[in-house]
Formats: C-alpha cells, sequence, structure tokens
C-alpha cells in the first residue's frame, strides 16, 4: 500500500454498480493520471472492453480491468472495501449547516447559503448539446427540482453560449426561484456569461442568487467579486461539497447526452443499410460517438467489432460515405 485516496458520492441509490464504476473510472483517468496496467474492481464496470480500450490509449499500453474472485487481489480489493466503509461513516456525519458556513466565509458570500444549484453543458463536437441543473438543499440533492433541456439557439461548439442559453431557460422554468448560491461549471467566461443570462432576466427573479465558476486541472471556483480563484483541491469539507454538486451535475447533464446520443444513433440511416439490423447499430453505439465518427473509422476497425465483418464494415462504409 502506497497511498490511498476516497471520493464520496451521494444520491447514486438508484445507479448499477457496474454503470457507477464505469463513470467513475473514466472520470478518474480522464486527468492527468496515467492508468495503471491493471485496475481491480468489485464488478466488471459496464462497457469493460471499450473502457479497457480508452485506458489503453490514455496509458500506451496494456490496461487490464478485472474482478478477481479470490486470492491476493480478491484480499486486496476487500480492504478497499473496508477503508470506504470507515470513510463513509466518518463523512455522512458532517453537519449541512457547519458546511454552509464555511462556504459563506470562505467565499465571501453575501449570505449563508440554504440551497445550492449547479449548472453544466454536455456536448460532443456541439452533436445533441444539452444543458442541466441540479438542486441540493440541506444536506442531500432535490431531485424534484432537477431540470435538463436541449440545446436550440446554439449552433456548433460554444460553451460559452450554450451556458447562457441553459442559465436564462432554466431561470424561467423555475419561475425565478432560483437557490442562494449558483455553480457554473467553468471559469471567468463561463461565470460573466452566466451572470449576464441572470441579470436579463432580474425582473422575474424572486431573490438575487450568488454565483461562482468552478474549473476543472486543478479545481478552483472564480469568485464575482475577485479575480483571484479560490483552491478547491485542499480537500477541506467545503471543497468536496461544492466539487460534489458540481460533478452531479456534470453526471445529469452526460447521463440525458447519452440518452439524445443513443436514440439519434439508433434512428440514424444506419438503419436503413442492409445487414445493420438493431444488435449491430448497439454495438456501433457502444464504440463511437456519432455517425461521423464510424464514417471516419476504417474498415479493419469495424470489422474487428462483435458480429462484424471486413463485408460488412466495408458495404457498411460505402454507403455512409456515398452522400459525401
Amino acid at each position: 500500500m502506497i497511498g490511498s485516496r476516497d471520493f464520496f458520492l451521494k444520491n447514486v441509490g438508484d445507479v448499477l454498480d457496474r454503470e457507477l464504476i464505469r463513470t467513475f473510472i473514466a472520470q478518474f483517468y480522464a486527468k492527468e493520471i496515467i492508468p495503471p496496467a491493471e485496475i481491480i474492481t468489485p464488478v466488471f464496470p459496464e462497457e469493460s472492453k471499450s473502457l479497457e480500450t480508452w485506458l489503453r490509449q490514455r496509458r500506451d499500453g496494456k490496461v487490464k480491468i478485472s474482478s478477481p474472485k479470490g486470492g491476493k487481489k480478491k484480499e486486496l480489493a476487500g480492504m478497499a472495501s473496508e477503508n470506504a466503509v470507515f470513510a463513509y461513516r466518518a463523512r455522512k456525519d458532517i453537519n449541512a449547516a457547519e458546511l454552509v458556513k464555511e462556504l459563506k466565509e470562505r467565499l465571501g458570500l453575501s449570505k449563508t447559503p440554504e440551497d445550492i444549484g449547479a449548472f453544466d453543458v454536455s456536448n460532443i463536437s456541439g452533436n445533441e448539446a444539452v444543458g442541466a441543473f441540479v438542486y441540493w438543499s440541506d444536506g442531500s440533492f432535490k431531485k424534484d427540482r432537477y431540470r435538463r433541456l436541449k440545446i436550440k439557439t446554439v449552433q456548433g461548439i460554444d460553451d460559452y453560449s450554450m451556458m447562457g442559453e441553459i442559465v436564462g431557460r432554466i431561470v424561467k422554468n423555475l419561475g425565478g426561484y432560483l437557490p442562494d448560491l449558483l455553480i457554473i461549471d467553468g471559469g471567468k467566461g463561463h461565470l460573466e456569461t452566466a451572470g449576464k443570462a441572470i441579470e436579463g432576466n432580474k425582473t422575474i427573479l424572486k431573490k438575487t442568487p450568488d454565483t461562482i465558476g468552478i474549473a476543472k486541472d486543478p479545481d478552483r471556483a472564480y469568485l464575482t467579486s475577485s479575480d483571484k480563484p479560490v483552491n478547491l483541491e485542499d480537500r477541506k469539507r467545503s471543497s468536496l461539497l461544492l466539487k460534489g454538486i458540481r460533478d452531479e451535475a456534470h453526471r445529469f447533464a452526460i447521463g440525458y447526452h447519452r440518452k439524445l446520443r443513443d436514440r439519434g444513433l439508433l434512428e440514424s440511416p444506419l438503419g436503413r443499410i442492409h445487414g445493420i439490423g438493431k444488435k449491430r447499430r448497439l454495438e456501433l453505439l457502444r464504440v463511437f460517438d456519432s455517425i461521423e465518427d464510424v464514417k471516419n473509422a476504417t474498415v479493419e476497425r469495424i470489422a474487428e467489432l462483435k458480429s462484424f465483418n471486413k463485408k460488412i464494415a466495408e458495404n457498411l462504409l460505402r454507403e455512409l460515405r456515398r452522400d459525401q
């Protein structure tokens, strides 16, 4: 044992363990962390083969995901689980009132936030762009106040404009009832864009919220009252709370984006190509993010997919590229 880190995830009771582990591994190694040669998990994550492929690209070498049933590796997984139980017991007793009071002091907020909301945008190359809003109060997420929507007015990749659109539309959707503190996923630019959207709807606001932006790598909070960001990599309880709410908004947005992407690919021109039934479309969906990614793939890459061969791959690419 050369090190240990714990991550506290709340309100994930409706998420399957396999999905949760896949999402966590993908988010953890999406940063500047090189994956190891082997990752041990209590259960196999969803889409483990495609996840291994992505991890191999990140590592530039072999990566194996395993869920051992016995031996030393099983003991290691058990030790990690036991450590997680102790960490959970230590965290769950944190008083929410103390946390938000700490936030007010650290961020210089106008008042102690009784409730917190967070906005996030999800898109891949501008395709099926969506926005999401989550709501936290009194120590837990209130899912009846979650909101999600498709981006309507922005074409292509423009995160600033997308953020402005979702903030403005959700403010109206909520009837002006915003939480005391808003978290915007992004830095100064995103924060300023969100501020303009809120200002543009000030006539319907029931109260004026404090607003911060949280940027990644490293995690830091930008304030409207200062040019100097607040470090959130210090593992303070208030930092973990802010990042946890930011991550929940990201999870909610990603889930909606994946749902629209999946539906779009299933209902795409693939359905009109001879030999590409639902089973093969789902396999393409598992590996590629869009029709464009399929078009840009090689015959060899597609032929190695489950239930595909070289002839089917050649026919698929020929049909998809015919109108280019």
